[in-house]
């Protein structure tokens, strides 16, 4: 995990810092500090709104998916368990005797990553063609 969050930000913080650079130098000198705060303010909401977000929708897919794959003889409190989070189906899966529930709450969580994943390129892909089409004329 640590590697990867090298990784990331490595490629984040050229971006983070070229961003605050433009905020700051579009506005007088008087009102810097402001644009700045601002600048930083609206990164950390979109930051906690895209996590909140694309958790959610993560969530619902794994949710979806699992829920056809809980065994008739479980108790309700055992199936909510394999519904609300993957830990729960490890939990619930160590004393069941057979590994259907965890194989399918694997792969409900492994399609809700990959929808969230395909939802965040589609945004981006959307960004990049307003980017190109609304800052086209701008002078560099």
């Amino acid at each position: 995990m640590v590697i990867g969050n090298i990784i990331i930000m490595l490629g984040l913080s050229p971006l983070m810092v070229l961003n605050t650079d433009l905020v700051v130098a579009s506005v007088p000198p008087e009102k810097t500090g402001a644009a700045s705060s601002l600048s930083e303010m609206s990164s950390e909401l979109g930051m906690a709104l895209s996590i909140s977000i694309f958790g959610i929708i993560g969530t619902a897919v794994y949710r979806h998916l699992v829920a056809g794959y809980i065994p008739n003889g479980i108790s309700q409190e055992t199936g909510q368990a394999v519904r609300d989070t993957l830990a729960g189906a490890v939990t619930v899966a160590k004393s069941l005797p057979y590994d259907s529930v965890l194989e399918a709450a694997k792969h409900a969580f492994l399609s809700g990553i990959q929808v969230v994943g395909g939802v965040s390129s589609i945004l981006l892909l959307g960004l990049i063609v307003l980017y190109l089409t609304l800052l086209r004329d701008v002078r560099r």
